[in-house]
């Protein structure tokens, strides 16, 4: 039996993961290699002994099936803080991705910041988010990773 769980994600966040890991029904299947599909595993939890069970969200995320440890018909339930913990997980890996392909196509193919961030929105389907904003925060990440010199000024009198 295949279990499914869904979440609510940022708007660019759910295009984001459904762009790159959903198959064709729509489902978000993470391979075992991201460090995300073991924080899933590691949040699951049992349900709620109220039996709620949440029905809507814009990420319908496939839940990892261990072949020892958690029993997947048991441990099928993510809270409020599991879901924000998987949130900014999925935030850092789209930011990481992001940075990745900025500097890649700005290094090594001489394409600018513009063409690329509207790339890399294409290439998964994300339209919540615009280019003006993914190149301001390309900026602020970049200058948090190596901050601008200031020059100093000779004052002539």
């Amino acid at each position: 039996m295949i279990h499914t769980v869904k979440i609510d994600l940022k708007p660019h966040l759910a295009e984001y993961l459904k762009g790159k890991f959903a198959d064709d029904k729509g489902v978000v299947r993470l391979p075992r290699r991201l460090s995300l599909y073991h924080l899933i595993c590691d949040l699951t939890a049992p349900q709620p002994a109220s039996g709620y069970r949440r029905e809507t969200g814009n990420v319908e995320l496939y839940l990892p099936h261990l072949s020892h440890g958690k029993c997947i018909d048991r441990y099928n339930y993510l809270s409020k803080a599991s879901i924000k913990a998987i949130e900014d997980s999925v935030s850092l890996m789209f930011k990481a991705e992001y940075i990745d392909y900025m500097t890649v196509c700005k290094l090594r193919h001489h394409i600018n910041y513009k063409d690329s961030a509207s790339m890399f929105l294409v290439r998964y389907g994300v339209e919540s988010i615009t280019v003006d904003a993914l190149i301001k925060s390309h900026k602020r990440l970049r200058d948090d990773i190596k901050p601008g010199v200031k020059r100093k000024y000779c004052h002539k009198n």
